[in-house]
């Protein structure tokens, strides 16, 4: 959905799953900069001790993971569409009970909007709102952000490989949880300074696959906006040069 929010200075290219400014300019996602506060996510490494656990193989695990992460994608796109149209598509027939379900909750909003993505200008990031909604038409209103995850035995507190993230933020758990409440917030840092809107609630939409049916769990989230602020003056110089155009370098011989 178009909104008139802010100025929509910054776009992504969900080829590329980048995102640009109208100079052509890059903005680094959220993905990325998490990477600066924790270790990327090994896949290899992390499904060899869960198959080693559960007495499978490595490929099975992530062939798994791959499965859970387009039926978490199907949803995503089932939810959206019933939000917009009001219609469940045939193709998402067997979603329809969850999607209706869960979308009661978002009846009472003033206006929610889907796919919104928030930047700054002075920190050059960028992210994807999953799901914004305004409480009252007036300009300077709350808000309150939801994301919508489809896990097969709901929200993980556990810390995996690495059991803290990196300095200086090594209070925090590296953990599911942690990574989300991050993210969340790090957009509800971005939308707060391109408007007047002011940050309520954040939680998390969590859809848990029960038998035939699903289970919908709300997750409250605490909004971490003094470490986002850290986090962005810390890394702002990191942020610059990783995104400067790198020079091919030639072999001379």
């Amino acid at each position: 959905m178009i909104h008139t929010l802010f100025n929509q200075e910054v776009t992504l290219d969900k080829v590329e799953h980048k995102y640009y400014n109208k100079g052509g300019e890059q903005y680094l996602s959220f993905t990325r900069f998490f990477e600066y506060l924790s270790p990327k996510f090994d896949s290899h490494t992390i499904s060899s001790h869960v198959a080693r656990s559960e007495g499978t193989t490595g490929e099975e695990v992530r062939a798994k993971w791959a499965k859970t992460a387009t039926d978490g994608t199907e949803l995503d796109v089932a939810l959206k569409h019933y939000s917009q149209t009001g219609q469940i598509q045939s193709v998402h027939a067997h979603l329809a009970e969850v999607v209706k379900e869960v979308s009661k909750k978002y009846k009472n909003y003033h206006r929610c909007y889907e796919d919104v993505v928030v930047f700054s200008n002075k920190y050059r990031v960028a992210g994807e709102i999953d799901k914004l909604s305004l409480l009252s038409n007036r300009r300077n209103c709350s808000f309150h952000i939801s994301d919508f995850k489809r896990f097969e035995k709901g929200m993980s507190y556990e810390p995996k490989g690495q059991k803290w993230l990196n300095y200086p933020f090594n209070h925090l758990a590296n953990s599911k949880f942690t990574k989300i409440a991050f993210q969340m917030s790090f957009y509800a840092y971005l939308f707060e300074q391109l408007t007047e809107h002011r940050c309520e609630q954040l939680f998390i939409d969590v859809i848990i696959p029960d038998g035939d049916k699903y289970r919908n769990d709300v997750v409250q989230v605490n909004y971490l906006k003094m470490e986002v602020e850290y986090a962005l003056e810390h890394f702002s110089s990191r942020i610059l040069h990783d995104l400067e155009p790198k020079e091919d370098i030639v072999d001379e011989f």
